[in-house]
């Protein structure tokens, strides 16, 4: 999957703005502030129909504009896909594929598969279980449209159910039941798809981090939910009293979590630093081969601020993986144009770079 062309209209700081990519490595350098994040942040926003920053539309859109309006040019498998999607206040968003209207944003997840490492990835080690939750839940969307569907329609079962259970209007077991017999089925498709996914991406995860660590110390992941040794509806029949007097849900995989621990002890308290680094790291390069392997397609790998993350140890397993030939596109920015092109001159890895300037590319 290679993204040939972009045109960003009235999005964050860019009035108009097309520029054309290569389908290797991009290196995009500017000062901080300049706009290099928000042009990963457009191009995650035609992967995934919202930005990868949890902005609402109406803040993407530059000050005094009425609209934004976001056009990708892809390649992929000698197909060529022309996606466009914009945003106008107080109305719908409208999304076109080739021309044709998709009808939802949930349509794109998976058709245009990314990976985006940014410096909020931290709170996967350190954040609470929903962090974690939802790194895997989004590998796992982009890569099982059924999973996908039965996530969302679990979703808006819960939010009515606790909605239910939160009103002031008495509530009896009848009502939860009937939400229950909706939950159960999707719950359990869910379970089963979260620990199939681990069996397969964690292996991949571990291995990077054996790569880049050189270390022997004992790195695991696990998917720990109270569900797993119990029968699903019995597990939430057994809770509904409890609920209706707690007036909130107490059952359901939306409390699962994945455990990483080091030497058999929680990564996030006797991880060091370079440890964290090396794992977080790991988890982005197993996201990427599991879906290149799940999809028979190459993601798009977005590498934000990418020296201020990886130390010359990590940086080098990086370039190494990226330079190979079976290896899709990459987004790379940096403040420093000529450490970049000092380092990639020195792999022997060939390139493209940008300039960006208050909303401005220069193609160098």
């Amino acid at each position: 999957m290679e993204l040939r062309q972009l045109e960003l209209v009235n999005f964050k700081n860019y009035r108009e703005q097309r520029v054309r990519f290569s389908g290797g490595i991009n290196v995009i350098y500017g000062n901080n502030g300049s706009g290099k994040t928000n042009l990963l942040d457009a191009i995650y926003v035609l992967s995934f129909g919202k930005s990868y920053f949890s902005i609402a539309d109406r803040a993407l859109v530059q000050d005094h504009q009425p609209y934004y309006r976001l056009q990708g040019d892809y390649h992929s498998d000698d197909r060529q896909f022309q996606l466009t999607f914009k945003y106008q206040q107080e109305s719908r968003r409208q999304i076109t594929l080739n021309g044709k209207k998709l009808k939802q944003v949930n349509d794109l997840i998976g058709r245009f598969p990314l990976v985006m490492v940014a410096p909020d990835d931290i709170s996967v080690v350190y954040g609470g279980s929903k962090e974690r939750r939802q790194f895997f839940d989004r590998i796992l969307c982009q890569s099982d449209p059924e999973y996908l569907g039965s996530l969302l329609q679990y979703n808006r079962v819960l939010r009515h159910k606790d909605a239910v259970l939160k009103s002031d209007v008495p509530v009896d077991a009848i009502t939860i039941e009937a939400a229950n017999r909706q939950l159960v089925p999707l719950a359990e498709l869910l379970l089963q798809r979260r620990l199939e996914g681990m069996e397969r991406i964690k292996p991949l995860i571990l291995d990077h981090y054996r790569d880049i660590s050189g270390e022997a110390e004992n790195i695991a992941i696990e998917y720990q939910s109270d569900l797993r040794e119990v029968g699903m509806a019995e597990a939430f029949g057994k809770m509904i009293q409890a609920e209706i007097r707690a007036r909130r849900t107490l059952v359901g995989v939306q409390r699962d979590d994945y455990i990483f621990s080091i030497s058999e002890k929680p990564l996030k308290k006797f991880g060091s630093q370079g440890q964290i680094k090396s794992f977080l790291y790991s988890l982005r390069m197993g996201e990427y081969y599991f879906l290149a392997t799940s999809l028979h397609r190459n993601p798009i790998l977005l590498l934000d601020d990418y020296f201020e993350k990886l130390d010359r140890q990590r940086l080098t397993h990086l370039l190494q993986r990226i330079s190979s030939e079976d290896f899709g596109q990459v987004f790379l920015t940096d403040t420093e144009l000529d450490r970049s092109q000092r380092i990639l001159k020195e792999c022997d890895i060939d390139y493209q770079s940008f300039q960006v300037v208050e909303g401005r590319i220069v193609d160098l």
